[in-house]
């Protein structure tokens, strides 16, 4: 079977007309609904059924019926580390994963009702590389990878809680071509493909730890606005 890896490029849609079914309708949820607020970064289904909304206020569960909100709470530490909630995944073993802008990871269990924090720190290379996640997938292996704003590439190891990073290094060859990620996808190979913001498209071997870049030229594109590769989806 083969594998289909999409990619969505930044350009420039003027002059550009799309036909419409005028039967479509849609159904127009907002605050006075229950959503913590009208700026929506991310959305998804778990495998419970359970529809999850990261706002840039809290994190909304749906059930169908009502909405839950999930917001920081200075005095408890188990709760999540930042309101602004921009990317969602959920793992094999059924927690649920939140990146935040400029507040860190988060890691849901549903059984405890606890999040776990894990943070930039300064004074530690293993730590999460940047606070801002804009993009999470889980491997074929069960790894988790996180694509951070200015941070790279993270790799968590479970066992310590420790993370590994690729960041773009100017004196090696080979590296990962820049640090802003801002789309994940893996294929049907175990080979990773990473969409960065400005700096093209990257190929990653994780087994031998390779990265391959395509920039504009490779895209047929000559316009460096063109390296932005701002969503990738991929199907086996």
């Amino acid at each position: 079977m083969k594998t289909l890896i999409i990619v969505f490029l930044l350009m420039n849609l003027s002059g550009v007309s799309f036909s419409q079914n005028e039967n479509l309708k849609a159904e127009h949820i907002s605050l006075e609904n229950g959503v913590a607020n009208n700026l929506i970064f991310s959305i998804y289904q778990d495998s419970k059924g359970f529809v999850w909304f990261g706002t840039m206020f809290g994190l909304v569960r749906y059930d169908g019926v009502n909405y839950k909100t999930y917001r920081n709470d200075p005095n408890d530490s188990n709760s999540l580390s930042n309101d602004d909630i921009i990317s969602i995944c959920e793992d094999k073993s059924g927690c649920l994963w939140f990146g935040t802008y400029n507040g860190g990871l988060n890691k849901y269990d549903r059984s405890t009702g606890k999040f776990t924090r894990y943070l930039h720190d300064p004074g530690d290379p293993n730590s999460l590389s940047n606070n801002t996640v804009w993009t999470i997938i889980q491997d074929r292996k069960g790894s988790m990878w996180f694509g951070t704003q200015g941070g790279g590439l993270n790799k968590l190891d479970p066992g310590k809680n420790t993370f590994t990073v690729y960041k773009r290094d100017t004196a090696k060859a080979g590296s990962i071509s820049g640090n802003v990620i801002r789309s994940l996808a893996e294929d049907k190979e175990g080979v990773l493909w990473i969409g960065t913001a400005g700096a093209g498209l990257n190929k990653f071997d994780p087994e031998n730890e390779t990265f391959i870049n395509y920039k504009h030229d490779s895209l047929n594109n000559k316009s460096p606005g063109h390296n932005a590769v701002l969503s990738i989806f991929g199907r086996q």
